[in-house]
């Protein structure tokens, strides 16, 4: 049996999209927390984790998001 994969080993470019400080666009929403269009930052918790504040007021693991995103350029 093929070892279990994570989210993040599924898709190649997310750990680079989600680096502290850079600026992330949201493309597709599925949470009422981001808004598409809205430019949203990476940064590290208190635990070590890189994490993005959303609109709705909760602070979200990066590696645990189900929108999309794109990095500013």
């Amino acid at each position: 049996m093929p070892p279990a994969t994570t989210r993040a080993q599924k898709n190649p470019a997310h750990p680079k999209l989600f680096e502290e400080g850079s600026q992330i666009v949201c493309t597709s929403s599925t949470s009422p927390g981001y808004k598409i269009g809205e430019v949203y930052t990476p940064y590290k918790n208190e635990r070590g984790w890189l994490v993005i504040d959303a609109d709705d007021g909760f602070t979200d693991v990066c590696s645990m998001l189900v929108s999309s995103f794109k990095k500013v350029v």
